[in-house]
This record gives C-alpha cells, structure tokens and sequence, in this order.
C-alpha cells in the first residue's frame, strides 16, 4: 500500500541515555530513537525493529477498525483486535525474516521460544486478549507488553492452523492480503464482526480458534498447532551447557553487567565471585548490556570441557578505587533447564514437512518432481494440453504434483506486469501464490491457437490463450499470449519457461 517509504534513525550518544529506546511508525515513515553503539552488537535489534513498524502499513495503517480508522481523540475507545495490529505485525517482522533467508529456520523458532516463554512466566495466560486490547490503557496496561509476546504467538498458530487447514495452500499472510482488498485504507471493520467475517471466508474451525484463544481465556494450545509443521513444543526441555556460575546479572546506569551472588553454584564459588563485581569481560570479549548474550553464547560455542575460562571483573576496594582483576577457572558444564521450548522434529511426517516448507517459504525442499505421467510428456502437444488442463477447473484444490511434474528441475515462469515490467517466478511460486486464489474462485483457461518452431530437442511454442474466472460472482475474461520454451531429455518433454502477456 506504500509506494515509497523512509527509516529514520537518531541515535543518541550525546545526550543523558534514555530508560527506553523506541520507535513511532507512521503512513510513509517510521522513527526510531536509539542508543549510539557498535554496528555489529546493535544490528539484529535494529533489523528487527524496522521490520515490526515497517510492517504496521499493513495493520493498522491498512487493515483496521472503525475504533482506529475514526479515531476519537476527545475521549479514547481502543479496539478489541490488538491480536492483530500489534501481534500479527509482531509476527512477520519475524517470521519474514526466516521466510526471506535473513534468519535462518533454528533463529526464528528460537525466537519464538523466548515469546512463549516470556508471556507465560511474566504475564497473565488467561487473560482474555480482546479484554486486553480494550483496556490495554486502563485496567490491563501493565499486561499491554504481552501483545508482542501472546500477541505474536496467537498469530503464529493462526498460521499454521490455516495452513493446515487448506493443505499448505492458504496462510496468514493470503488472510491479510484478502483483509486488505476487503477494507483497504479507507474502510473499516465493525469490532465485534470481524472474528465471524474471517470465518466465512477461510474455515468454520477458525472461529472456534478466536473463540478460545483470543476472545476466550484459554491458554494456546502450542503442542498441537506447531505439531502441524514437525515442531516439537517441550514445556521442560534438560539440557547440559557451559555455566557463568548462577550469576544474576543486571544492568548499572553505564550499561555494565553488575554481578549478583545470590544464586551462585560451585563453580561462581571456584572463580571467586564477589557481590557488586563488575562483569568486564569474557576470553578477551567486552561485555555490555547490549551484546551480553551474543558474547556469552559465540564463547560457550567455542569453549572445550576443561578448558580455562577467563573472566574479568572489576572489584571496588574502596569508594572511588576499583581494581581489574583476572579470574580464571577449567570450564565445566552442568545440567540446566529451559522451560517453553519448541525446536524442529527431525522426522516430520510427510504432511508435516509440506506445512513447515510452506510456512518458511523453503520450496527447494517442498517440491521434488513428481514422476510425469508419461501420456502428459510424451509430445509437444499433450504437454502444452496438460499445462493449461491442469489449472482449470471449478473452485477448488488443483493437483500441484502433475503442474510441477511438467516443468525442468531448473525452469521458470513470468509475466509482464503492467503491460511494462517483468515479474520472475520458480513454477513452486506460482503455485503458492494462485493455490488460495483457486480454492476460492472457478478458473478455465484454454488454448485459442499456437505457433510451434521445433529443432530436434528444443521448442519454441506461442500459445494464444482465453482465460474465465469468476470474481465476487463476476464472470471475468481475458486474452493474451504464452511464450513457452520446451526441451527434451531423456526421452520425455519439459516446459523449460514460460512467459507471458495480456491483451
């Protein structure tokens, strides 16, 4: 909905450091006020705070109620969809991160791990979300942080509920984009109707689902929605890893670690701990509250059992005289627990797979091609006849494995967009993209007439076609061109390109 859009960065080293940092989007902008540090320890916060009210464009600034569209600034009602505006903005910044290849699979999840986590041991489970949102700035507004956690999290499982749902064809992101053509940036949606609209036009058990877990006080059942994908939700996960010593490290007014000695276990004991110490540094790494964990974590990855572990700690002797001392111990691992965690099955069943593929936009490995049926590839025309067959057809799921048995292994297809500019796209992209739009609307295209030039093993076919769709009842017909290029190997025809035209 934006055609162009700007970041705007101040950070702030100059003046006395704030408590909080923050960021304001707007329409075609967003803000974003922030503490000067190093590049490489702030980068990840950043990316993914731009992310988040990046993605605002699209809830609320385009998808919202007439609470947010008419906003009464005299005397304030707040919507009941905060589930929305903030959890499913929350949520793609994060999940299309892993989706476009930024965060890998096993970063995105353990993000997700720490939303669960969080919300559960912090916030009130039971809370109902839309009672939340309403009264996000009275009653609940100590509980107003969990929309980035539960809020998040309600839309991840909405997510694969849908996916699931549709066979892998219809997610959350198809739901936004049908919300956004339905209310756009003028319109709005009544509060009190939306759970029962999303319904009509996606699945009678997506109801149920707002029933329980947004509007109702039902904790998400998390162990059966990410079941859907092949992730494994572990409410108590043991492990065994390095130990600092069972510090409790907290912040001080010059972003330092100050160590606490309350908790500390035998091997704080060995090192030599003092309380008020000033964690300095780790193997030779400088420890701040900003890059504290990313430190920690790059030196346990790297640390051998036994090995010397090397901390420094400032020590005050006196007021206004501190020592650096050196505290040197072997390394040694200890069982921990971590609770709330979810992390990849790596068996998944079939379906699974095809949902998690989907769900992280991984269609290398979600499509493999099917065997062709020999009688579709055998010649030029019964392969040109199979292609324009196979996604026609009343409303409805379309067989996938016969479109992609009929394309290479490293073919393409795109279209001219705009009569102007050309849009590419793998045949598993196309499928992801027309899938939902075919389960809902009836779609025929058929051949008008071709021109083939074949010498020996490759062909060049235009074929011109006439496509009928119905659209919100509509019948809609339109004519253009198909430039298809086949080759033949092993004995079987494959669609190598196809691109396309419109009158």
């Amino acid at each position: 909905p934006v055609k162009k859009y700007a970041f705007l960065f101040y950070f702030n080293g100059e003046q006395p450091k704030m408590e909080s940092n923050g960021a304001w989007e707007h329409s075609y902008s967003s803000f974003y006020s922030l503490d000067e540090q190093p590049e490489k320890d702030g980068i990840h916060f950043w990316v993914d705070i731009a992310a988040h009210e990046f993605f605002h464009i699209v809830t609320p600034l385009t998808i919202s109620s007439k609470e947010v569209k008419n906003f009464n600034y005299n005397q304030t009602v707040l919507s009941k969809h905060l589930w929305l505006y903030e959890g499913s903005t929350e949520y793609y910044s994060q999940n299309m991160q892993a989706w476009a290849g930024i965060k890998t699979p096993e970063q995105f999840l353990e993000n997700l791990s720490e939303k669960i986590r969080i919300s559960k041991m912090y916030m009130n489970d039971t809370l109902s979300f839309t009672e939340l949102s309403k009264e996000s700035a009275g009653k609940h507004k100590d509980q107003y942080g969990n929309v980035y956690l539960k809020g998040a999290m309600i839309n991840a499982c909405l997510d694969l509920y849908l996916l699931k749902l549709s066979n892998a064809q219809y997610g959350l992101r198809n739901l936004k984009h049908d919300l956004g053509i339905k209310f756009g940036k003028v319109a709005y949606f009544e509060d009190d109707s939306l759970f029962s609209y999303i319904s009509q036009i996606t699945y009678p058990e997506i109801g149920d689902f707002f029933t329980k877990y947004v509007s109702g006080n039902e904790p998400i059942s998390y162990e059966q929605f990410f079941s859907y994908a092949g992730v494994d939700y572990l409410p108590v996960e043991k492990y065994t890893d390095f130990t600092l010593g069972g510090l409790n490290l907290k912040p001080d007014a010059n972003n330092m670690m100050t160590i606490g000695i309350k908790e500390m276990n035998d091997f704080g004991k060995k090192m030599g701990y003092q309380e008020g110490d000033i964690f300095y540094s780790i193997n030779g790494n400088l420890i701040n509250n900003g890059n504290m964990n990313i430190i920690i974590d790059k030196v346990f990855d790297n640390l051998k059992d036994g090995e010397l572990m090397n901390v420094q700690v400032i020590r005050k002797r006196t007021p206004g005289i501190a020592d650096t001392l050196r505290l040197s111990v072997p390394a040694q691992k200890i069982e921990k627990e971590r609770k709330y965690v979810v992390k990849f099955n790596p068996n998944p069943l079939p379906q699974q797979l095809k949902i998690r593929n989907v769900w992280l936009n991984n269609h290398a490995a979600a499509v493999k091609i099917p065997v062709a049926d020999s009688a579709d590839v055998s010649t030029i025309d019964n392969i040109i006849k199979a292609m324009y067959n196979v996604i026609s057809g009343p409303a409805g799921p379309r067989n996938w494995d016969r479109f992609n048995s009929l394309f290479h292994k490293d073919a393409y297809m795109g279209a001219i967009v705009d009569h102007k500019r050309f849009q590419k796209f793998s045949p598993a992209q196309y499928a992801a993209a027309n899938a939902p739009y075919f389960l809902k609307n009836a779609f025929t295209e058929k051949e008008l007439k071709r021109t083939v030039n074949e010498y020996k093993n490759v062909a060049q076919v235009f074929s011109y076609y006439e496509y009928n769709t119905t659209e919100n009842g509509k019948t809609v017909t339109q004519r253009g061109t198909n430039s298809i290029e086949l080759i033949r190997e092993n004995s079987r025809w494959y669609i190598m390109s196809i691109s396309w035209d419109e009158e």
